[in-house]
């Protein structure tokens, strides 16, 4: 249907059944070393069409075979074969990542638990890929510890992947002094000239762009922005494409929040036909975040809730505390102080946290000592209450406010 390859499923029972005759002819193994190899060799073949013009036909032939793949991914693990657990892994990771499959992508975490790969050629890749995870999963010590093991694989000299500075540039995005994180982005930079592919460049560049608008130098983000674009377009993969019109968008934040919701509604479009949810949920918070640049307070409390359930169900922890604490302003800005300072205990669960753009980080930041002065915020302790359950009232008193209009 739909110019789509037929897909056939077969009844538990007959599936029994024939594994039954199979093992009673002595061909079961051989059947399960086949179906393996099988499946390690799409997964290949599906890596290459998620990163190319054909990602939305990809993804869902691997939403199809995903199954097939798991189960041929734990036949290698049975049979102690490493590599065939990093090809399946690494095939379909990142894509994985994406897609916020949580079930899914932390495979890679698991091949970094195998002792074999420091062996493998592409190991410093694995490791990358793993630390990646390790980051999207807000795992902090876990992604520093695969930092620190790639380093030590490739010595001071050595190969590092662009996976690694992406992973490197992500964690100190949120922890890193001002130098660190400029430094980091220097690197990404560097590495994705020099051996990056024109879809990494595309990433990169979308990357820089951030950066450039967090240290307020708009004139370099515009830059990075198109320059982003023209690589996206060249590949042509709706992923990079998204990415690249997010970086447009965010390069517009500053100057006109208008033009910058254009742009994140158009990658809301694009991201929902490849199924891209975490650059989904980045752009439905950013339109939330034109909206406060706008001026435009009420608007955020009704958009917010639905970024925290987002963020909060794919554990987007710091984007969590982001968008939290421009709910504290919005609640500011409308009268309800109450409401603020009940939200800013949540938020204040959930560091730690980049900094908000420009004037937005200023402006929280006097709201919050004066909220805490005038006795509105209440002391949570922090052991009493999971944070990571946290969104789940700070979207019920954004409502609150929405409510009383």
């Amino acid at each position: 249907l739909g110019g789509r390859v037929p897909l056939y499923r077969q009844l538990v029972g007959v599936g029994e059944h024939a594994r039954s005759q199979l093992e009673a002819s002595g061909q079961l193994e051989q059947n399960d070393r086949a179906h393996a190899a099988y499946f390690r060799a799409l997964t290949g073949e599906l890596g290459a069409a998620l990163e190319g013009p054909d990602e939305e036909s990809a993804v869902h032939r691997l939403e199809r075979a995903l199954p097939q793949i798991e189960l041929a991914r734990q036949r290698f693990v049975e049979a102690g074969d490493t590599r065939g657990v990093a090809d399946i892994s690494l095939g379909v990771s990142g894509s994985l990542l994406l897609r916020l499959d949580h079930q899914h992508y932390g495979w890679m975490n698991h091949v970094a638990e195998l002792g074999e790969i420091e062996a493998f050629d592409d190991a410093a890749e694995l490791l990358s890929w793993a630390a990646l995870v390790s980051w999207a999963s807000a795992d902090a010590d876990g992604t520093h510890a695969l930092l620190r093991r790639i380093e030590q694989l490739v010595g001071g000299e050595g190969y590092l992947p662009v996976p690694y500075f992406v992973a490197r540039v992500n964690t100190l995005a949120y922890e890193g002094s001002l130098e660190e994180r400029t430094q980091s982005f220097i690197d990404l930079w560097m590495a994705s000239e020099e051996r990056g592919t024109t879809r990494e460049r595309a990433t990169v560049a979308s990357m820089m762009t951030l950066g450039y608008v967090q240290l307020g130098q708009l004139d370099a983000a515009a830059a990075t922005a198109r320059r982003a674009m023209r690589f996206a377009r060249e590949v042509a993969n709706p992923s990079s494409i998204a990415w690249a019109e997010f970086a447009i968008g965010w390069s517009r934040l500053l100057d006109d929040p208008t033009a910058a919701t254009r742009s994140f509604l158009s990658v809301v479009r694009i991201t929902r036909t490849v199924r891209s949810r975490w650059l989904e949920g980045l752009a439905i918070a950013a339109i939330a975040t034109a909206a406060l640049r706008d001026g435009r307070h009420r608007d955020v409390c009704r958009l917010l809730p639905e970024v925290l359930r987002h963020l909060g169900h794919n554990r987007a922890w710091p984007q969590l505390a982001r968008s939290g604490r421009e709910g504290v302003i919005a609640l500011d800005a409308i009268g309800r102080k109450d409401l603020a300072g009940r939200l800013l205990s949540h938020v204040s669960l959930l560091s730690p946290v980049h900094p908000l753009l420009d004037d937005d980080q200023t402006r929280f930041d006097e709201i919050a000592e004066r909220l805490v002065n005038d006795g509105y915020v209440d002391v949570v302790d922090a052991a009493s209450v999971d944070p990571a359950h946290s969104w789940v009232e700070m979207a019920s008193i954004l409502e609150a406010a929405s409510s009383e209009e």
